[in-house]
């Protein structure tokens, strides 16, 4: 079924603009929780000063710096 206000709009454009954007979306969120979660084990083992170049910002860096 066509949109009444544009006849010659496709049949599959009704979605809102969230919609259009939602896998790149999640597809950024899923390579951020994904670079945390690979980073985790070297913020952990590495030695501090490399950890601190890493990750300047973790509480567990900044412990084992202090």
């Amino acid at each position: 079924m066509r949109d009444k206000a544009n006849p010659v709009a496709p049949a599959g454009r009704k979605r809102g603009r969230i919609a259009d954007f939602a896998p790149h979306l999640l597809t950024v969120a899923a390579v951020l929780l994904g670079w945390q979660v690979v980073m985790q084990p070297f913020i952990q083992r590495a030695p501090v000063g490399f950890a601190i170049r890493i990750a300047p910002n973790s509480p567990t860096v900044l412990r084992r710096a202090a």
